[in-house]
């Protein structure tokens, strides 16, 4: 991300990706599959009540650090979870589980390389920093109403001047 271009700008444009993505079909109406969380809440409770459709993207909790590269600039990076999640029925097998995988891998994969497109179009500053090293995937049992998914980590850098704001302070 670039200056001007936050956390939230990063959220909303993955939402857009959920919208647009032709297995998700998310619309915060009439078709919810998008679905913000965070570490505060408790999962299990969170994830009953607000999966209304899956597939749908999760996007969870972020951590931070900041890196001064000796240049005139601060830089700061996110590393932000989002996941792709489907659910099975009570007598799912374990290839059952393994279907679901591909699938949520898949349309996670897709989200990536969409990034990677739009980044490459210079058209979606949230994505302008957006790098495919360390991208991160790990299957997951969310262990909760026979969810299971794939969890993406990823980073995101964003960077600011080293000068302060002089509106931020009394001198």
């Amino acid at each position: 991300m670039v200056m001007g271009s936050g956390l939230i700008d990063f959220v909303n444009y993955l939402e857009s990706l959920a919208a647009k993505h032709v297995d998700v079909k998310h619309d915060a109406k009439s078709h919810p599959a998008f679905v913000r969380f965070y570490d505060g809440e408790n999962l299990s409770s969170a994830i009953r009540s607000r999966i209304k459709n899956v597939p749908c993207i999760i996007v969870k909790d972020y951590d931070f650090s900041l890196k001064d590269d000796r240049s005139d600039n601060l830089h700061k990076e996110r590393e932000i979870e989002f996941l792709v999640v489907d659910k099975l029925g009570r007598n799912a097998s374990m290839n059952d589980v393994y279907a679901v995988w591909d699938l949520t891998e898949e349309i996670g994969d897709e989200c990536l390389v969409k990034m990677k497109a739009d980044k490459r179009s210079m058209g979606h500053l949230p994505v302008i920093d957006f790098n495919l090293n360390g991208v991160r995937g790990v299957p997951v049992d969310l262990e909760v109403n026979g969810l299971y998914g794939t969890s993406y980590t990823l980073r995101i850098s964003t960077s600011r001047s080293t000068s302060p704001d002089p509106n931020k302070w009394e001198e």
